[in-house]
Formats: C-alpha cells, structure tokens, sequence
C-alpha cells in the first residue's frame, strides 16, 4: 500500500504536530499546507458525526489547490461527553476546568479524516473512550 502512495504529493491538511508526527511514523514525505475551512455545523450534524463532517468540510478548503497528483488528508478531532461536544479550551484556566469536569466520567474522542485525491473522496471516523480518574 505505502508504494501506491509515492505516485502521489502527500498534502497534510493541518498544522496539527501530532498529525505530522503519525504521517513520519509511516515513513512518508508530505508537505504541510494547513488552509482556513468553514467550520460552520449545519443543526442536522450531531454528535459523532461532527468530526467527519469538519474533515470534509476542511478537505472542501482544498478545491482549488489539489491536482490529479495530490493526495489530501485532512482530519478533525473532537470531545464528546453524554453526545454533547465539549469545545476546545481556548486557555489553561478552561483546560483545568474541562480536566475537573472529566473527572471520574468516561468521554468518547472522536477523530474524523477525510483521505481525498482530486476525484475521490474517503470519510471515516474512529471512537476512543476514555476513563478519567478521578483528579484531586
């Protein structure tokens, strides 16, 4: 499979250096080109579902810069509690908060990727729950 992937220029679609860093880990060359996307949330679009749907989303950003040899993989990451998304923190003040009402909850993350050439598009989503402790 990594051999079909040398036939295209591998596009990260994010600035994200955890995202860099599992692209390394297979050992292939990607460029970085993180674009702006419109992260709007139509009402319909709930809870697991979110994350796909913004990795669509930021793959549509790419329209007008991807050619037939570009491989586009742009992906979204969220937190849900109860089917209810929890934001990201903006600072470390709501980061404490956000760790304190975990505490002792289990929560799903969900990270959705888009793989796209100029063509064709492959979506999927992957679930982790996660067991907090409860923090002191």
């Amino acid at each position: 499979m990594l051999d079909n992937l040398k036939k295209y220029r591998i596009i990260l679609g994010s600035n994200s250096p955890r995202r860099q860093e599992l692209l390394k880990g297979i050992r292939v060359d990607f460029e970085v080109i993180p674009i702006d996307a419109d992260e709007h949330l139509p009402a319909h679009i709930q809870g697991i579902e979110v994350a796909g749907y913004l990795a669509e989303r930021k793959a549509d950003s790419y329209k007008y810069i991807i050619t037939e040899q570009d491989l586009l993989i742009t992906a979204d990451t969220i937190v849900l509690y109860e089917n209810r998304i929890l934001g990201k923190p903006h600072n470390k003040q709501e980061a404490t908060e956000m760790l304190h009402f975990l505490s002792g909850k289990t929560h799903q993350v969900v990270t959705g990727v888009c793989i796209s050439t100029i063509n064709r598009r492959h979506i999927f989503h992957t679930v982790t729950e996660v067991k907090f402790s409860n923090l002191t």
